[in-house]
């Protein structure tokens, strides 16, 4: 008998450590988190993006729990372009403000929402459109209101419309007429979205009513119970890499302009007397523009200026910053790199 309980309790033990084993290990799987505003997809109020929690991923390949059966009717759309899933859009410098998400809801509402994937993590990015601030009013009731009108008050009232009780009839109708302006004029500005890797989520309800029968309504009068709101949801995502244009450069332009082959003249001093070497005048022109084993000149030869000077200025004309380097066509080796140059005007010259 005691050899039955013994093998009865190793049996349950075993069993319970084979169910409970996956489960611990699933539970331990580091998937990441969701960073989202309590109630982001709370139909009945505002969210507060300041204020988040955090939800653990308990499915590292859909995070999101999308839904499989049904088609998205939405498209996401950045700089005119529709994007699919895994897709890479480039944008200019500064990130871009013209996304959209467009499609109508196959259930009551709907929700969309952009989350930046940071290491494992999912963090909610907040593109509501900009809400008029005060100096936005501002501008907006000194562009349209009367000369004379109190603006101020105008401006408070748009905050506070308590302001308006004490208003009289003309001026009342003068600030509606005003609230209409800012309605029409003031243009919301979306968040940017910068470089990174996104998913957009898109989740729509749908509010089942259910009906209660007479008996029932009748016992929630003896007994009052909590009323359960059932819902009926879809989950949509795509996901997708936003990338920024490189800066473009300022500053002097990096172009080193090198006239070509043979098309420095170069010249040498004799007593005093400068004597062009290239374009050669002669065999003997020639000659004396050898260069030593050393990458050296045999002659002290120099340059100052460009061969057919006007063919180049085709070129020339179309780069700005242009500064040219005149050089000895023959060779560069080491040491005549490591010469000095001088700059006389716009052009560069190698000593």
């Amino acid at each position: 008998m005691k050899n039955k309980y013994v093998w009865s309790v190793a049996y349950v033990f075993f069993i319970s450590v084979c169910i409970a084993t996956p489960h611990l290990s699933y539970a331990q799987t580091p998937c990441g988190d969701i960073i989202a505003p309590v109630g982001l997809y709370d139909i009945s109020a505002t969210y507060d993006p300041t204020v988040t929690e955090t939800t653990p991923i308990d499915n590292c390949t859909d995070p999101f729990h999308k839904t499989t059966d049904t088609v998205s009717p939405y498209a996401l759309h950045i700089e005119s372009t529709v994007i699919h899933e895994s897709d890479s859009v480039l944008v200019p410098e500064g990130g871009t403000k013209a996304y959209s998400v467009e499609g109508t809801p196959l259930l009551t509402g709907v929700t969309h929402a952009f989350f930046l994937h940071e290491g494992s993590d999912y963090r909610f990015i907040d593109t509501r459109p900009s809400e008029p601030q005060e100096a936005d009013y501002r501008a907006l009731a000194t562009a349209f209101l009367p000369a004379g009108t109190d603006i101020e008050l105008f401006v408070a009232a748009m905050t506070d419309r308590s302001l308006t009780y004490d208003m009289d009839e003309a001026t009342q109708n003068l600030f509606w007429d005003y609230t209409d302006y800012v309605d029409q004029n003031f243009h919301p500005q979306l968040p940017s979205l910068h470089t990174g890797t996104y998913t957009l989520v898109s989740k729509e309800y749908e509010l089942i009513l259910v009906q209660k029968t007479i008996l029932e309504r009748l016992a929630e009068f003896f007994v009052p119970v909590a009323h359960a709101q059932i819902f009926h949801e879809y989950t949509f995502t795509v996901t997708f890499t936003v990338t920024e244009e490189a800066p473009v450069p300022v500053g002097i332009s990096n172009i080193l302009f090198l006239p070509g082959i043979q098309a420095s003249r170069l010249y040498t001093e004799v007593d005093g007397v400068e004597e062009k070497l290239w374009e050669p005048g002669g065999d003997d022109d020639v000659t004396r523009l050898s260069m030593t084993n050393g990458g050296e000149s045999i002659e002290d030869v120099y340059t100052r200026d460009v061969k057919r000077k006007e063919i180049w200025q085709l070129v020339i004309m179309y780069i700005k910053d242009f500064s040219s380097i005149l050089m000895i066509w023959m060779g560069i080796s080491v040491a005549l790199l490591s010469r000095r140059f001088r700059t006389i005007g716009d052009t560069t010259y190698l000593m």
